[in-house]
């Protein structure tokens, strides 16, 4: 069973298994580089023996390489993100954008687990003032205990809504609470409660539209 941790080991897990997934595909995608560049290297021998270059051949390798290039770009961004969301204490700040962010951050779990995750576009903006760094928290901790326990082959749907008194994160389809002993702690911090619909199957992190965060200090 685990053991209670304070908020800060909280994020810090956070801060380390998100980084460490980022990390593990980016070494994917140079693998798959590095790949591609000894088989430039070996046809180049093979030319130098006087074998013709396959142009088609070239013209596939070429863009499977711009293509991992593409990606770990795309993975570097949504990292560096992530890192400057512990910048700010408490900024304004588009939920929906933070929901983009954390399906990118935790895709690859997601497939570990054998689910997927998908964002359900708002009808209109949804924005709070909290803290980025720790609304990331939240739903990393969610999603691990959500793909947990929905089992393999299982869509998670995400959608940011707006409140009467703030925002909310629906997770959808759900049949359970959270009960990670973790999750009340960030709930409180972030003063959010959660809220489980039966007949729809969406769990609600409901989430104060602006958030003066609980201090620890």
């Amino acid at each position: 069973m685990s053991e209670p941790e304070s908020i800060e080991t909280c994020g810090l897990r956070c801060f380390g298994a998100i980084s460490a997934s980022l990390s593990h595909e980016l070494k994917n995608a140079l693998a798959i580089i590095n790949e591609h560049a000894g088989l430039l290297e070996d046809m180049m021998l093979m030319a130098g023996t006087g074998r013709p270059l396959d142009p088609d051949r070239l013209k596939l390798l070429a863009g499977n390489v711009m293509k991992q290039v593409q990606r770990a770009d795309t993975m570097i961004k949504h990292m560096n993100q992530f890192a400057h969301s512990v910048d700010v204490t408490i900024a304004c700040s588009d939920l929906e954008d933070a929901l983009t962010l954390a399906i990118a951050l935790n895709s690859r779990t997601a497939v570990m687990k054998g689910g997927t995750l998908v964002l359900e576009p708002s009808a209109t903006p949804v924005r709070i003032t909290t803290c980025p760094f720790w609304v990331q928290t939240l739903i990393w901790r969610s999603l691990n205990e959500l793909l947990e326990r929905a089992g393999a082959d299982r869509q998670l749907h995400l959608c940011a809504r707006k409140t009467s008194d703030g925002a909310a994160i629906i997770f959808s389809p759900v049949d359970h609470m959270l009960t990670n002993i973790h999750i009340p702690d960030v709930l409180n911090h972030l003063k959010a409660t959660q809220a489980l619909d039966i007949q729809t199957r969406e769990l609600w992190i409901i989430l104060p539209a602006d958030i003066t965060m609980n201090r620890t200090d």
